[in-house]
C-alpha cells in the first residue's frame, strides 16, 4: 500500500498487505446497487462504505447485513456514522504515520 504524507507530500511503501480488497471491493459494490442512495471509496489502506443518504431503515438493515457477510474475511470492521470501513486487521493510521515520520527523520 501506498502511504502519503501531509508534510511532504511523498509517499512510502508500507508492508501491509491489502489483498483482501479484491474479494471486499464487489461485496461493497454489490451493497451499492442494491441500497439506492449508498457509495463506497476506497483509499490505500481501506474501503468505506457509506449509507447515509439511503433509507434510513433499509441502510441500516443492508449495514447490519454486510457487516456479517464481512466477518468471514480476514478483516476489522469499523462501524462510523452512516459507514462501515473495512481495513486489515491490526492497521492502526496514526501507528503507519508515526512509522512514516520515523523513516522521514534521520537517525543518529
Amino acid at each position: 500500500a501506498v502511504v502519503s504524507t501531509q508534510s511532504t507530500g511523498e509517499q512510502m511503501v508500507t508492508d501491509v498487505d491489502v489483498s483482501w480488497k479484491d474479494t471486499v471491493r464487489p461485496m461493497l459494490q454489490h451493497f451499492q446497487t442494491r441500497t439506492p442512495g449508498t457509495f463506497f471509496e476506497e483509499e490505500d489502506l481501506h474501503l468505506t462504505w457509506h449509507y447515509r443518504n439511503a433509507d434510513p431503515v433499509f441502510g441500516t438493515v443492508q449495514a447490519r447485513e454486510l457487516q456479517l457477510h464481512l466477518d468471514n474475511y480476514p478483516v476489522e470492521v469499523i462501524v462510523g456514522n452512516k459507514n462501515l470501513a473495512v481495513r486489515s486487521y491490526g492497521v492502526n493510521p496514526s501507528i503507519i504515520i508515526k512509522k512514516a515520520l520515523q523513516e522521514l527523520v534521520p537517525q543518529g
